[in-house]
């Protein structure tokens, strides 16, 4: 099975490390990973926690099962993003977090979540760039209004925009977002 062979190769193990992790013989790891053995019962459950998963993923799904619990999981990383108007920089965060837990899915999870992480700390370094310059350029722009308010008020709508048109990308399965030739993450 390629997901359990992807795991492992996530988590850096052999397969005799598989195995021992997983108090199962070294055979038993091959014939799973070659495809001649499903798992089931203590297998699945002993596999699912060396690994550090849940069972139900290592189960083999349909393509279409696979393709909507990635489209899933990619739009909750997506989504969490709006964490940032209760929580400074938890557009940051909670995408983080919740991309650690899901990027072992599949490699599209983990780069399409790494786009999507780049793309909000960018967005928070020139928030800030923005925000702490906004008083100094006050008087020449606005000097009846509060230029921050300004700033801030478009920022945030570039956030939901951004956000939104992501949500439309995955829908349509679209899952190249946010390209930048100086990635953070």
């Amino acid at each position: 099975m390629h997901k359990i062979k992807f795991l492992r190769g996530e988590l850096g193990y052999t397969q005799q490390e598989l195995a021992e992790k997983a108090s199962l013989s070294l055979r038993t790891i091959q014939r799973i990973e070659s495809g001649n053995t499903v798992p089931k019962g203590h297998t699945l459950r002993v596999l699912a926690k060396a690994l550090e998963v849940e069972p139900q993923l290592l189960v083999n799904t349909t393509e279409r099962e696979n393709a909507d619990v990635i489209k899933s999981k990619i739009r909750l990383i997506n989504l969490s993003a709006v964490v940032f108007l209760a929580v400074p920089f938890g557009n940051i965060l909670v995408p983080i977090i919740v991309w650690q837990k899901a990027k072992k899915i599949d490699p599209l999870v983990e780069e399409s979540g790494k786009q999507i992480i780049n793309y909000q700390i960018w967005w928070s370094i020139l928030l800030c760039i923005f925000l702490s310059s906004s008083p100094f350029l006050q008087f020449f722009f606005f000097p009846k209004f509060p230029l921050i308010l300004i700033v801030l008020f478009v920022f945030i709508f570039i956030n939901f925009f951004f956000i939104a048109w992501v949500t439309t990308q995955i829908n349509k399965g679209n899952y190249r977002f946010f390209t930048s030739k100086w990635s953070l993450i």
